[in-house]
């Protein structure tokens, strides 16, 4: 995840400002990206209410502005669509941008989640820790947890009104090399001093008391989690294992497999067919971290029908059927196809255009594998599945192949945008914004929330000190 690029650098030259001129030209760009680009950026505002946020987006840069002052106001404008796919990607910043504003030595020294408002600390970085597993931060050079998270959230991306996805990115956990909680936190309360002062409560005690703990560095946090974040080129990023005689239980953190060397697809196949064959009747797959990546969910759904089966009740909408060349020098991607939709595009409106099937799994009905797997399957799930997971949840759901438990996931039933990706990046401060290019809309009036699980499990306080795993104890109840 470009960590390398993170390094400290020897000398440290002045952050650049930018005059409103620079600014300006960064703006024309962006509005060209958001507007002939961007395939749902009216999904949840009409055209008048984006030029009305866009007129004081530009008066907010009507004076010089640093990188990371502009990082901000634009972070806080795109989160404004309410689109969980459109933001100044951490990892998509140039090596000059992370190293600005991310490298900085102003990080907590523990991970945590959140429980309500209540900032629990799950583990801490450094040894001989004043903060126990359990341990709730009330609050931070005294500013209060909860008044930190709310705020945090204006510049957290989530669609539409979701915002248990906001939440869960807040959260920190060490499986990121740069965290949404770290790069706000950082940017919105800076350190004058390499610690924080905690107001805390540890676990079982309903008396406070206040510890000081030293800051850390990216650095230092991936360094604790490198080991859980070892190189998924090759090695196998998933892991199954028999948890008693009746239940398989299948762990799968991530489907972000676009560069892995790994034969994922092959190992699915195996798996299947090892349980099949040896007739276990319960399996778990668990999901709760993972956001999306590949499209996964066709070689898991091909294990559990019997047979041919459609897919994502969605129609395909996009903005543009062939990129300006006055606009590509500011765009990148994995695909060159995706400049040009061709025939492909059908259009319906001025600049609205339905691809014709051309992601749309509907088209080629799924034939079902030779090994069906007639157990019980159960989904872990939570408000981190909002990508190609939620597709999964909304697909198994809508099939009946399984049970969800968990929390309500990420996304939204609305629709998500996504499928296909330009990078754009502004000319002169450098920042990159993900454009998703692809409207998904679904075919029925849907509200405007994630998906439900089937069975709802509440999050508390004493399972996270005591280490209890509650979505998995449930299932294996069942």
């Amino acid at each position: 995840m470009l960590l390398g690029l993170l390094l400290p650098l020897v000398l440290k030259a002045s952050p650049p400002t930018f005059t409103p001129a620079q600014w300006t030209a960064d703006l024309e760009v962006l509005h060209r990206g958001l507007t002939e680009v961007h395939g749902g950026t009216y999904r949840y505002t009409s055209p008048k209410e984006f030029e009305a946020r866009w007129k004081e987006l530009k008066s907010e840069f009507s004076r010089p502005r640093s990188r990371a002052e502009g990082y901000l106001v634009l972070s806080k404008f795109t989160r404004s669509l309410r689109c969980g796919h459109t933001y100044l990607n951490f990892f998509n910043q140039e090596s000059e941008v992370q190293q600005e504003l991310f490298a900085g030595r102003d990080k907590l020294p523990f991970t945590f989640k959140w429980v309500d408002d209540r900032m629990i600390v799950t583990e801490s970085v450094q040894p001989q820790s004043d903060l126990p597993r359990g341990t709730e931060v009330l609050s931070i050079n005294g500013k209060p947890a909860a008044g930190i998270l709310q705020k945090l959230l204006g510049y957290t991306r989530g669609d539409g009104a979701n915002d248990d996805k906001r939440r869960a990115l807040l959260q920190v956990m060490g499986r990121e090399g740069i965290e949404t909680f770290d790069v706000f936190f950082s940017l919105l309360y800076p350190l004058r001093e390499p610690h924080f002062a905690l107001l805390i409560r540890l676990p079982g005690s309903k008396e406070t008391s206040t510890v000081t703990v030293g800051a850390i560095d990216l650095q230092e946090r991936n360094a604790k989690f490198a080991a859980a974040r070892a190189s998924m080129n090759t090695k196998p990023i998933w892991a199954d294992k028999m948890l008693d005689s009746q239940t398989a239980y299948l762990d799968m953190p991530s489907w972000e497999l676009y560069s892995s060397k790994w034969d994922w697809k092959t190992y699915l196949d195996k798996f299947f067919e090892r349980i099949t064959a040896g007739k276990v009747p319960k399996l778990i797959i668990d999901l709760r971290e993972n956001e999306g990546g590949n499209s996964v969910s066709r070689d898991i759904i091909r294990h559990l029908v019997s047979k041919p089966t459609t897919f994502q009740d969605f129609v395909e909408h996009v903005r543009y059927r062939k990129i300006d060349e006055a606009l590509k020098p500011y765009l990148s991607t994995w695909d060159k196809s995706f400049e040009d939709w061709g025939k492909t595009a059908v259009e319906v409106a001025p600049h609205e255009y339905v691809l014709d099937r051309h992601f749309d799994d509907s088209k080629w009905p799924l034939k079902a594998a030779d090994h069906r797997y007639e157990g019980k399957v159960i989904v872990l799930m939570g408000p981190t599945n909002s990508s190609a997971t939620f597709s999964f949840l909304a697909d198994m759901k809508r099939l009946k192949l399984g049970t969800l438990i968990g929390q309500q996931s990420g996304g939204n039933r609305r629709g998500i945008n996504g499928g296909a990706f330009f990078f754009l990046k502004l000319p002169n401060s450098k920042l990159e914004v993900d454009l998703p290019l692809i409207r998904y809309e679904p075919r029925t009036q849907e509200p405007n929330k994630g998906i439900r699980p089937d069975i709802f499990v509440r999050p508390t306080v004493d399972a996270i000190a005591e280490g209890i795993d509650q979505e998995l104890a449930v299932a294996l109840k069942l």
